[in-house]
């Protein structure tokens, strides 16, 4: 189905009341896809397209800025980019081990520099900028989902990733209102 962002003017609970999906099968398009959740807790690990071997990103959630994570939590949204339409397919949830939790952090070449953009909320997002070659599977793995709507906070280069080796890329600079 279809994929919304809302925004609340503060944070508050939402409940939500329905019968328990332990596993679930879905159907993604070529590109960017924006997906949901079952009823607990799923590693990403643990994920399969069909086809196989279709997921060509990591899997991203919003929080301030885009973060990559190896989990998939019930009640919010994830982006994840496929190389071509296929389902996805969500297994029985298992036990997560705590330590599983959080954002990855992608392997950054040695020979970039870095450059940190923060807002006054505290919302940071990290460029990295080559000084030579890199292979474009490098390049692909930083590629950024889609923009957020207008006034969120997003950084990226204008290949739309966090990674440039190019050093006539632009930064695409948008923040949230003051």
């Amino acid at each position: 189905g279809n994929g919304y962002w809302l925004k609340f003017a503060s944070a508050q609970s939402v409940s939500l009341t329905g019968t328990p999906i332990n596993s679930d099968t879905v159907d993604l398009n070529k590109g960017w896809n924006l997906i949901g959740s079952v009823t607990n807790p799923v590693s990403t690990s643990n994920i399969v397209t069909v086809p196989s071997g279709l997921i060509g990103s990591q899997y991203f959630e919003f929080s301030g800025s885009w973060q990559s994570t190896n989990i998939i939590s019930p009640g919010k949204g994830y982006f994840v980019k496929v190389s071509g339409a296929c389902k996805l397919i969500y297994p029985p949830a298992i036990a997560l081990p705590k330590t599983q939790e959080g954002p990855i952090l992608p392997q950054v070449p040695t020979n970039v520099d870095r450059i940190t953009f923060m807002d006054r909320e505290g919302n940071r997002q990290i460029l990295y900028r080559g000084t030579t070659n890199m292979d474009n599977g490098l390049l692909m793995a930083y590629e950024l989902p889609p923009k957020p709507p207008l006034g969120i906070f997003d950084i990226r280069f204008d290949n739309q990733s966090t990674l440039s080796a190019d050093h006539q890329q632009y930064v695409h600079v948008e923040v949230q209102a003051a």
